[in-house]
This record gives C-alpha cells, sequence and structure tokens, in this order.
C-alpha cells in the first residue's frame, strides 16, 4: 500500500513538472528569462511610458496654449501714448471773419485844392466783412478838417465808401497784408457862413458844398494780437473825378492813419 502511494505521487510529479520547468529544471522560476529580469515589468514597462507621454502631451498643450494667450495679449496690448516734446507754436489767431475799426491819421489834398487847404487830420469809421478769407468787403465812413489857406474857417469833408478787399496770407496768419479798391461819395462843407466861397480865386458866387464821386484805393497791414483784437495801417487815395461845379478846384484826396478795433 505504501509502495502504490509513492509510486501515484512520482507519476503526479512527472506530469506537472513541464509546466513548472524549462531545460529539466524543475525550480525553474517559468515568469523569469536568463537575464534575470521579470517579464512582467518589462510587459508593464509600455504601459508606464504611455501614461508618461500622455502627461508630457498634456503638459506641452497647457504650454502651447498659454504662449498662444501671450502672444495675443501683445498684440492686442494698446501701446502707451508717446509724448513727444515740441516748442510751443506762434499763437494762431481763430478765424474771425468781421471786423469793426476806428481810423485817425493825417489827410490833404491835391493840386489846386492842396493850395486852397492846409493839411489836417482825419477820423473814419470801417466794417470788415471777410478778414479771414481771401476775398473781403469794407464799408466805410471817411472824415478830415482842412484849414483854408487864406481866410477863417476849415474845409470838412466827408465820404462814404464801398470797397473790395483781398487779404494776401492765409487765414489763421496773424498778420495780414491787403489792398483795396471801391467807390464813394464825396462831400466838402465848410464853417464859416460864406461857404466855400473861399476856395475860389474869384471869390464869386456863394458854394455851401462841393460832391464828387470818387474811387477810393488803399493798402494797409492788419494785426491781430488777440482772438478778438486788431490793430493796424493804411493808407488812401482817392480819386475825386466829377465835382459837381465845374468851377471848383481839381483835386484829389489822400490820408494814412492807424486803425483799432474788435474782431467778430
Amino acid at each position: 500500500m505504501f509502495l502504490k502511494g509513492i509510486a501515484l505521487a512520482a507519476l503526479a510529479t512527472l506530469i506537472a513538472a513541464p509546466a513548472y520547468a524549462q531545460d529539466g529544471n524543475p525550480f525553474e522560476d517559468p515568469y523569469a528569462d536568463d537575464t534575470g529580469i521579470d517579464e512582467t515589468l518589462i510587459e508593464r514597462e509600455p504601459a508606464r511610458d504611455e501614461l508618461l507621454d500622455e502627461q508630457e502631451l498634456e503638459e506641452a498643450v497647457e504650454e502651447e496654449a498659454e504662449r498662444a494667450v501671450e502672444e495675443e495679449v501683445e498684440e492686442t496690448a494698446v501701446p502707451a501714448e508717446t509724448v513727444v516734446l515740441r516748442p510751443e507754436p506762434v499763437r494762431v489767431r481763430d478765424q474771425a471773419n468781421v471786423a469793426l475799426e476806428l481810423e485817425g491819421g493825417y489827410s490833404r489834398f491835391t493840386d489846386n485844392l492842396n493850395t486852397a487847404v492846409s493839411p489836417g487830420g482825419n477820423w473814419g469809421l470801417r466794417g470788415v466783412f471777410g478778414t479771414s478769407s481771401p476775398i473781403g468787403v469794407e464799408l466805410g465812413y471817411f472824415g478830415s478838417a482842412n484849414n483854408y489857406e487864406v481866410g477863417d474857417g476849415s474845409a470838412i469833408s466827408t465820404a462814404g465808401e464801398v470797397l473790395g478787399r483781398v487779404n494776401f496770407l492765409k487765414p489763421e496768419s496773424v498778420v495780414q497784408p491787403f489792398l483795396a479798391a471801391g467807390v464813394n461819395y464825396f462831400r466838402m462843407d465848410s464853417t464859416e457862413d460864406q461857404g466855400l466861397s473861399g476856395l475860389f480865386d474869384d471869390q464869386g458866387g456863394i458854394l455851401d458844398n462841393a460832391e464828387s464821386i470818387g474811387f477810393p484805393l488803399s493798402a494797409g497791414l492788419a494785426f491781430y494780437p488777440s482772438q478778438n483784437f486788431v490793430i493796424g495801417a493804411r493808407g488812401t487815395y482817392r480819386i475825386l473825378t466829377d465835382w459837381i461845379d465845374d468851377n471848383f478846384p481839381d483835386g484829389d484826396n489822400w490820408n494814412a492813419g492807424l486803425t483799432l478795433g474788435a474782431a467778430f
């Protein structure tokens, strides 16, 4: 009986041996190779590498996304305003286009009238429309007082004038040179009872006043020291062509003066 049990155990050992041993070694670990490296670890290594690759990929994607956001912010960012220091420019006046001016100056006549009356002073009031335009219009009043060369009294001259005006510089210019020309109605009166009779050589008759149609020619310079203030200088020559009384002495009038006014 004992021998039968030994025989059965030996038979079971022989049957199970191929499953647990290689090359006839019944005690060799079936999960180890000649190198002594566990094959299960070798089989598990690719899985770990894949996990590391996925983590690195995620990190790379996150870094790329952050870099893209930073670049977009840099492209869309508004640059800081650059402050450039420049010298203060010369003041440019506002483009006021109307001026009201007072005038005062020196006036005298030419030809025969120059020998009949002495030089005198003049005054005037003028509205200028188009001070900031290349072309403007002037409406003016002129007055002067000239003493008689012979006898007492003075000749008082007045005129109403309309002139076209040409401005030569840009509208915003502080200094503006100009030329003007037009037509006027010129009248001369006397301060004496005999009127203007003293101006005639023959002293004949009494002439209360003398009238003429004239053509004023002006040149001047306007200066705008502030937005609403104007000062200037101008000279005017008035061609007096048709005195109503043919016996009245011939002569033209001219004056030179300064102007002071307001601009609007």
